[in-house]
């Protein structure tokens, strides 16, 4: 047998001993296995098929120990685990806010916000704040001015002309001159604004009543008396 035939026998034989320890024979026959047993296979072939310097060393495949092909193996086999994050989600206190009001109600919001756009999907005041409440005030009190309005969604005058725009945009509402003073506005509803204003009010209350199954019918209409509160104290409607 010639040197090279030799080295051939050696790679041979040295691939049909990781064959046998990998897990996963065929993935080696095919060439697929990426592993260490792949790599040191590489390395091994290249010592005994690219050396052309007689003087070096030959690797024989029978120096090569199974345990340590059997190693190999195990390290393809056993990928390493991925770490736990060092604060899992579960135990993670939330410092001052965890006895704050504010943060509890701004994070439902933001719950009740993408529900209710989600319920919405399709409709002309889906994902736009303030854009139901307008509808709805709107549609039950004809003529109210979009002053008042902005005041009871918090807006400012330039936030609240845009939103009536994008309303009349979408013959939703139309605006007229006030016929006691010719620089104040009214809005009215029109034909497809109150049938919106018909299906919203539905999908609304649907949602309130979902969203809180859970809670006592008795605590909540204690927690919307203690929220009401609040918000016409904000408003200065109590004074």
């Amino acid at each position: 047998m010639n040197g090279r035939a030799g080295k051939g026998a050696a790679a041979s034989l040295f691939f049909d001993r990781v064959a046998d320890a990998c897990p996963s024979k065929s993935a080696v026959e095919q060439n697929s296995c990426v592993c260490p047993l792949k790599v040191v296979a590489f390395v091994h072939y290249r010592l005994n098929h690219a050396l052309e310097d007689p003087r070096q060393p030959r690797i024989g495949a029978a120096a090569i120990s199974m345990k340590a092909v059997r190693t190999a193996s195990g390290e393809c086999s056993m990928p390493a685990k991925k770490k736990a994050p060092p604060h899992p989600v579960e135990t993670v206190g939330l410092d001052v806010l965890e006895d704050t009001l504010s943060f509890y109600i701004r994070s439902i919001n933001i719950a009740l916000s993408r529900d209710l756009d989600h319920r919405l999907e399709g409709l002309d005041v889906a994902r736009g704040t303030g854009k139901i409440t307008t509808l709805l005030l709107v549609d039950s009190h004809p003529g109210i001015r979009p002053s008042v309005i902005a005041q009871l969604i918090l807006r400012d005058r330039s936030a609240m002309g845009r939103l009536v725009d994008q309303m009349i945009d979408h013959d939703l509402v139309t605006r007229r001159n006030a016929p006691d003073d010719g620089r104040a506005q009214e809005l009215h509803i029109t034909e497809k604004g109150a049938d919106l204003a018909r299906k919203v009010r539905e999908i609304a209350t649907k949602q309130s009543s979902d969203f809180f199954a859970g809670v006592p019918e008795e605590d909540q209409e204690r927690l919307l008396d203690i929220l009401r509160r609040v918000y016409r104290r904000t408003l200065g409607l109590d004074q």
